[in-house]
């Protein structure tokens, strides 16, 4: 009888406003809707909208959102994390930036583990908890697959932190190379590089991993890229090349000792390639060299073989040989005095 004049009044509520009256189970164990009902047991729903005020307005499997029932695995606002999600993360479901900083709320650290609220979801941590097991270890340091890769590590990967082998190709995350650099992710780890940036490896000291006559550090030290045999695509290996324009192949750099980014290694002004020619140390600064006399423009001679620049200690001046040193101005001065004394 209960049943008939529930259906009946839903009948009419409809005929009259076209909102119709669900009626729920009232939770009295007896498994019917008993036809008594209140906000807790029901939901008014018109063109297949349902209103509510709170989640208890609304069927099993939905919450109130935006004043309407909508299913709790549903993304209302189309903000990548579902509606239950967002209520466990403190978010409004109903709101994609629910504060308002320019960042989705997926996208968000509630917090501050380092995981992403998005990033929480698809490890199966908390999102309101640093620490979601309590043993120590935050929830981005975890390693929930235990291949050796932490939660973070593997999300800034593109892996699959709960997927030992993310892409099935028989290679364990921990063993593939993921930024291509010729080392595993685990190596890097271990040598505290970086497995997502090609330039970043591990160098091994001695070993030419490219066979182009550097060695790994020397190559670093040159500027070239150790695993890449010809960095600059000339067509010759890259200890054949000559990073710093100053005479020497890099080869001949590490030999000598010499920088091979710096064109001159002991700051004399003397490049370390015109040195090696001349026979003079690169690595210790040199004194100037003198000319044994000047011609009459001031230049320098027998003293200084071209067209390397002239020293003059006593004569010319250090330009390029040319101009008149200080000993020269210093004879010019005295004999100035000695005719004005004359004069006199």
């Amino acid at each position: 009888m209960k049943r008939a004049l529930v259906t009946l009044a839903a009948a009419i509520s409809f005929a009259l406003t076209g909102c119709i009256i669900l009626v729920i189970d009232d939770g009295g164990g007896d498994g019917y809707n008993d036809g008594y009902y209140d906000s807790c047991e029901s939901e008014t729903c018109c063109n297949g909208v349902c209103s509510c005020s709170v989640d208890s307005d609304c069927l099993a499997g939905e919450m109130c959102v935006g004043a309407v029932c909508q299913s709790e695995s549903l993304d209302s606002d189309w903000d990548g994390i579902t509606n239950t999600t967002e209520r466990a993360c403190g978010t409004d479901p109903n709101n994609a930036d629910s504060d308002y900083d320019g960042v989705v709320d997926a996208d968000e650290d509630s917090d501050g583990d380092g995981l992403s609220n998005g990033a929480e979801v698809l490890v199966g941590t908390d999102c309101l908890a640093t620490d979601s097991d309590g043993d120590g270890v935050t929830d981005c340091a975890e390693d929930v697959d235990a291949d050796g890769l932490d939660n973070c590590m593997e999300l800034a990967l593109g892996l699959d932190p709960k997927n030992q082998d993310s892409d099935d190709d028989g290679v364990a995350d921990a063993a593939e190379d993921s930024d291509g650099d010729g080392f595993g992710n685990g190596i890097e780890l271990a040598a505290g590089t970086d497995p997502g940036n090609g330039n970043s490896f591990p160098v091994v000291a001695g070993e030419d991993g490219d066979g182009d006559g550097l060695t790994d550090a020397q190559e670093l030290a040159c500027g070239t890229d150790p695993v890449r045999y010809d960095s600059d695509g000339d067509g010759h290996g890259d200890a054949f090349a000559d990073a710093d324009f100053d005479g020497l192949l890099n080869g001949e750099e590490t030999y000598q000792g010499t920088a091979c980014t710096n064109p001159d290694s002991d700051g004399d002004g003397i490049n370390d390639g015109a040195e090696v020619n001349a026979g003079t140390d690169p690595l210790t600064p040199d004194q100037p060299r003198c000319g044994t006399g000047c011609d009459e423009q001031g230049n320098c001679y027998d003293g200084c073989p071209m067209p390397e620049p002239c020293y003059d200690c006593g004569c010319c001046a250090a330009i390029g040989g040319r101009g008149l040193g200080l000993g020269s101005l210093a004879l010019l001065l005295g004999l100035a005095l000695r005719l004005r004394r004359r004069a006199r």
